[in-house]
């Protein structure tokens, strides 16, 4: 096995840090059109780096287990998450909002049914901002067509180039839907999901054949025209936006080992890389909704405590399950 690639990990942090950046703009009202760009560009970074680094661990393993690999990371996914939500509906039945709350909505998350019906989503006040979770639908809908593509992938290999044409059709089938309506801007993100973990190896090795001061330069500009073109309204362009944020993704992960050590990693970004998952579930509530922090404090102090009290809650999370686990994996020997 070679040599752990840490610029990966740099990239897991960095974009955690910018999805909470991103609801921090849209609920402080900083500016929502730069949070469009950060959360539409982080989260398809985060879904697609997975995608990668699940492909270089499982991608020559799957064919012959797909239902090993889709126990697997629900394993991964559904203890973590099912703690988070548990103990955010007993945090709102002691809070007396368990009215407000319908069993619809329980259902609905539990099942990771929220991307798909939005009537299960949480997030009218007086209940806390859960409305980030549709991103539990998006991934498990990743590994459930990961697990799929895995059945017959056999028969997709003796298809020549079967992955080009999947990915010319993805591009024009998603932006010609995304000209109609914006909610299909993530499932046609999630599409790509399969090609980067059967091919991403391939993908951004033909990516990086391109010489490495041209693809920053390439990764700046493709950013810096997301950014301008953001605050002046693409957001109202949902095929434009499906584009940026693609390819922006791409790019980044690309040219990860470029911008970010491959060899060196703080403890501190470690750490922030290791409870990523975490802080993303535990942050939300802070940023909007009925219990963002700007609603008790000033500005500035409001920024500086969701990312530390994020980070804590988030450190809590992840160290009680893995006692959890551990408990649960002793008690099984």
């Amino acid at each position: 096995m070679g040599e752990h690639d840490y610029s990966y990990d740099w990239l897991r942090a960095f974009a955690t840090m910018m999805i909470v950046l991103c609801h921090v703009c849209q609920g402080f009202g900083i500016s929502s059109s730069l949070g469009y760009y950060l959360g539409g560009t982080y989260v398809s970074v985060f879904l697609m780096l997975s995608a990668y680094l699940l492909g270089e661990h499982h991608r020559k393993r799957i064919v012959d287990a797909p239902y090993g690999f889709l126990k697997s990371r629900m394993n991964r996914l559904i203890p973590t998450y099912y703690t988070y939500l548990t103990i955010a509906i007993i945090v709102i039945g002691i809070g007396g909002g368990l009215k407000y709350l319908s069993m619809q909505q329980v259902v609905g998350h539990y099942l990771f049914l929220n991307w798909f019906i939005p009537s299960t989503r949480i997030y009218q006040s007086p209940l806390p901002q859960l409305g980030h979770l549709w991103f539990m639908s998006c991934i498990v809908s990743a590994y459930l067509i990961v697990t799929m593509f895995s059945l017959v992938f056999n028969y997709i290999n003796q298809i020549k180039r079967f992955w080009i044409f999947y990915a010319i059709g993805m591009i024009c089938v998603g932006s010609a839907l995304c000209l109609y309506s914006r909610n299909f801007v993530y499932p046609f993100i999630v599409s790509f999901f399969p090609l980067i973990f059967f091919k991403g190896n391939n993908l951004f090795a033909f990516i990086r054949k391109v010489p490495q001061l041209v693809l920053i330069v390439i990764l700046v500009i493709c950013n810096l025209l997301s950014i301008i073109g953001f605050l002046h309204g693409l957001y109202e362009f949902p095929f434009l936006v499906f584009g940026a944020i693609l390819i922006n993704s791409l790019l980044w992960i690309a040219a990860a080992p470029l911008f970010f050590s491959q060899k060196y990693i703080p403890r501190v970004v470690a750490f922030i890389s290791t409870i990523s998952f975490e802080i993303y579930l535990v942050h939300h509530p802070f940023c909007l909704g009925h219990y963002s922090l700007v609603n008790f404090m000033p500005t500035g102090w409001a920024v500086i405590a969701v990312f530390v009290i994020s980070i804590i809650l988030a450190y809590l999370l992840h160290s009680f399950v893995k006692v959890v686990r551990g408990c649960v994996a002793g008690g099984g020997n």
